[in-house]
């Protein structure tokens, strides 16, 4: 039996198109870097080309006859604004950006009325514009919230929403968080408002536009607890440019080993049937299923070796373009509502794993096809429709049409990720259920394999 794999891994081994895909492999992964690292990213100066523009537009506008009192005082108002954000560098996700509105919103009905642009309330918030104090702006917001919640609030969302709104600007003080665009802290802190204001809207029914699926709310209470766990754990979200993020999205590249090991599934028995050396194999002294056995054995062993060639490269080609930066921090996933960490190399072994596992079902599937109908094409066209569209049928079938049952097809039990990543779909599907599906599936497709092998004519 040994000797069998043996021989027959280095049949496989000498033929060119496993090193081709080997060489297929180095060159994706190669060029994901290259494209990855050489996208722009979007700019501070991006904004300037923005404002810029409309303030052409504004200043058109502003010289056109007839135009109304009301009207030029906007117009007007909105030249400076841009005018004031372009002098002080003011992006639109700027914290000073709120101000800025508020500021310009104040003078504006001042001088619908007939009154001074500016009073002491726009001037006081000008200063801190002007002098980036954040914390003065931010105590001052928590002294006006506070003002608000003891005057009394009627409605008891808005009243909650402040609250929230206080414990936000009382946490970034606090830690000391400064509201900068480009501060991955205070993004998640904002956007962790973003998302509590979100469920509070839905539990009070605010409005028939903020009612949210269960779905929805599960997603939302899944990036609150994240986002709240990578500020207290100082755990940025990778970025595009990093050693942590290219590593993740360059296992995609997957498709190339699932092409590869689909072929060979296939042709590993037909060339045996099409060259005519299948009736010398049974010759020899071995039983016939020891025979497919050792074709089988040696299918799983391609497939792994291809999966952890494809994981070494992608960590070879990370490394080389986006240095080692961010390598020991964890990676973080939900279970039962709460965050865990794991050694994110450990995690992306994982993956690779889970990705195997995916490889394997299909490559049995195909070898399964390949012995019963002893020809390669069906069964290769087959294997790679299930490995590519596997994934978007089944979640079409359960999410757009409610098909209940499709959870128990193979094809939507394969994304084992999903267990590991809160971004990912079709949780009603349990880690048991996922698991007894690809051991049923991979048993029932051995035992056809070997039965028709054994039982029909060669």
């Amino acid at each position: 039996m040994k000797q069998l794999i043996v021989n027959e891994l280095l049949k496989q081994f000498k033929k060119v198109f496993i090193w081709i895909m080997l060489i297929v492999i180095i060159l994706s992964c190669a060029s994901y870097a290259a494209i990855v690292s050489s996208v722009k990213e979007d700019k501070l100066s991006d904004f300037r080309i923005e404002y810029n523009s409309s303030l052409v537009n504004l200043r058109n506008v502003i010289n056109r006859e007839g135009i109304e009192k009301n009207d030029k005082y906007k117009v007007q108002l909105e030249i400076e604004k841009y005018e004031l954000c372009l002098k002080e560098n003011i992006a639109p996700s700027d914290w000073r950006m709120e101000i800025v509105q508020t500021v310009f919103d104040q003078k504006y009905g001042r001088l619908c009325f007939g009154e001074s642009a500016d009073n002491d309330y726009t001037k006081m918030l000008m200063k801190m514009i002007l002098d980036k104090d954040w914390k003065g702006y931010f105590t001052f917001e928590m002294k006006s919230l506070k003002e608000l919640q003891s005057g009394g609030v009627r409605e008891i969302f808005e009243y909650q929403s402040n609250e929230l709104k206080l414990n936000n600007f009382a946490y970034i003080l606090d830690h000391g968080i400064v509201p900068d665009y480009e501060n991955w802290k205070y993004k998640l802190t904002t956007s962790t408002l973003n998302n509590r204001i979100k469920l509070l809207k839905h539990e009070y029914k605010v409005s028939k536009a903020d009612a949210l699926m269960e779905e929805e709310i599960i997603e939302i209470n899944s990036a609150i607890s994240m986002d709240v766990y990578r500020v207290e754990h100082d755990n940025p979200v990778p970025e595009q440019k990093s050693f942590r993020s290219f590593l993740r999205n360059s296992l995609d590249i997957w498709y190339v080993v699932l092409f590869s090991i689909v072929v060979a599934s296939a042709v590993i028995v037909t060339s045996e049937y099409s060259s005519g050396t299948i009736k010398q194999l049974t010759t020899f002294p071995y039983k016939r299923w020891k025979i497919l056995l050792s074709k089988d054995i040696v299918v799983m062993l391609i497939s792994f070796l291809m999966t952890l060639f494809l994981l070494i490269c992608s960590f070879i080609v990370s490394l080389s373009f986006f240095g080692n930066s961010g390598i020991n921090l964890p990676y973080l996933y939900l279970q039962g509502g709460t965050v865990h960490e794991i050694n994110y190399i450990a995690y992306i072994f994982i993956i690779g794993l889970f990705m195997w596992v995916k490889i394997l079902v299909f490559a049995n599937i195909t070898f399964m096809l390949a012995v019963l109908i002893k020809n390669a094409a069906v069964p290769v066209v087959i294997g790679l429709a299930g490995g590519v569209l596997g994934n978007s049928l089944a979640e079409t079938l359960i999410t757009r049409y409610h098909f209940v049952y499709a959870k128990y097809l193979i094809i939507t039990n394969l994304d084992l990720v999903r267990f590991l990543e809160p971004e990912a779909k079709l949780r009603s599907i349990n880690l048991y259920e996922t698991i007894a599906t690809i051991v049923v599936c991979l048993c029932v497709t051995s035992i056809l394999s070997f039965w028709a092998f054994c039982r029909k004519d060669i």
